[in-house]
């Protein structure tokens, strides 16, 4: 059969060896070659340089590499709990509290001790039973705030995203658990529950899930991705509180004659981040109202005008109102109320600066008063143990009866007093310091 070949002129049928070099060059197409001109070569090493630059500037400017993380030898291990109240107790150990939460952060036999400079900070994972250091975080950043949740620490840290630099830390090993970075306000104060953590800033609140990731971003939000997104942008934060699916927060509106205040009830897992789910906006009587507690389906907010502690559920009503003395606490803050609270099995508590106050998790209305507590309280053997001036109280938090009082030695010391708990040891936060009580 006769071959073809892309020629004008016909050849005779022969071997492919006796095809000639001519007719081998017309059959078989040419690979084009690369052209490498010197412009080429300018191009690719620019291009080259810039990608180089690139990578040197993220890590140059990266918040996290001025950090220093010296983790457990092991992961702790908790020694057991002994939840029994002691007769006596004496002072185990001291070491340095932060200035941020008013009560000690301890879990799994661990109390969390924080040195804080202007531009610097130390967090260590101390064991509640001695003091010994399990282990340390340093940064270079002053800290923003500092939380415990999912068995991690969180801690918030001011860099030039404001305070939008959070890092998460496995608390028995020490070991990096998450990160976020964002654009964050500078001056926040922290929220979390058993399952939130998050800041809260007149501007805006934000809340974050277990890795992070942000769940709830409500007010005054900067570098929007999309625009009215937010109903309340032009409203001042005051303070927030939230529990399992309840977020509330307290904000001053401007009117047209007058200021408006506000406390909104929202998801804290909406279908968008970045756009709220509010089930009640509540007007509230006069201003300076601040939360105190929170439940699953109410919230309750103290009133500087009415002398009153208010609840409302969550359709938006007004369900009891108790009459109470003025709170020291919230007449004198500044900037965003961050309120001192503490959970226990039947209860929620709050302390308002001269006196302890129980709530019933159901319908958040004043179980009980303590007007000796100098502090938040701690729940052992089923009953309330509270500080006060001259030691510890031990109470029924059923009926309010102080059963016996411990006498602590706090060495001239007369400031407030917060308790925590875990192992057997009693932790006192101290203003600045936190002090380790073992029973005798």
């Amino acid at each position: 059969m006769p071959t073809e070949v892309l020629s004008n002129d016909s050849i005779p049928p022969q071997s492919s060896e006796a095809i000639t070099p001519k007719a081998k060059a017309v059959a078989t197409p040419l690979t084009p070659v690369l052209q490498r001109s010197r412009r080429d070569w300018i191009a690719c090493g620019v291009i080259a340089t810039v990608a180089i630059l690139g990578v040197l500037g993220v890590f140059l400017t990266a918040p996290i590499r001025n950090s220093t993380l010296t983790v457990a030898n092991t992961d702790y291990t908790e020694g057991a709990q002994i939840p029994l109240i002691g007769e006596t107790y004496h002072e185990a150990w001291r070491a340095p509290a932060d200035s941020i939460n008013h009560a000690p952060l301890a879990l799994n036999g661990l109390v969390i001790s924080t040195n804080q400079g202007d531009d610097s900070t130390t967090i260590q994972a101390l064991d509640a039973s001695n003091g010994a250091v399990v282990w340390t975080y340093t940064r270079d950043v002053p800290l923003c705030s500092l939380s415990k949740a999912w068995n991690t620490i969180v801690a918030d840290f001011r860099t030039g995203v404001g305070c939008g630099d959070v890092v998460s830390i496995n608390s028995t090993s020490g070991t990096y658990h998450s990160t976020r970075s964002s654009l964050a306000s500078t001056d926040v104060v922290p929220i979390s529950s058993n399952d939130r953590v998050g800041i809260v800033s007149q501007e805006r609140v934000e809340l974050w899930r277990s890795d992070l990731v942000r769940t709830v971003e409500y007010g005054d939000v900067p570098a929007k991705a999309e625009p009215a997104q937010q109903p309340h942008e032009e409203c001042e934060i005051s303070s927030a509180l939230t529990r399992q699916e309840l977020l509330a927060v307290v904000e001053a509106c401007p009117g047209e004659d007058n200021t408006y205040e506000y406390v909104r009830l929202q998801k804290t897992t909406p279908e968008e981040s970045r756009k709220p789910e509010i089930s009640s906006d509540i007007a509230l009587p006069g201003t300076g109202n601040e939360i105190v507690a929170i439940g699953e389906s109410a919230v309750a907010l103290y009133s500087p005008e009415r002398s009153s502690i208010m609840t409302y559920n969550t359709k938006g009503q007004m369900t009891h109102e108790h009459a109470v003395s003025e709170s020291p606490l919230v007449h004198d803050h500044k900037g965003v109320f961050g309120a001192q609270v503490a959970d226990l099995p039947h209860n929620m508590t709050w302390f308002d600066g001269k006196r302890l106050y129980l709530f019933l998790p159901s319908t958040m209305t004043v179980s009980q008063e303590f007007d000796d507590a100098i502090g938040t309280g701690i729940a052992l053997s089923e009953q309330l143990i509270y500080p006060t001036e001259s030691g510890l109280n031990v109470a029924d938090w059923d009926t309010g009866k102080v059963i016996r009082k411990i006498s602590v030695d706090r060495n001239g010391y007369s400031g407030p007093v917060s308790l925590g708990f875990t192992g057997n040891t009693i932790i006192e936060k101290r203003g600045n310091e936190l002090v380790g009580l073992l029973p005798f």
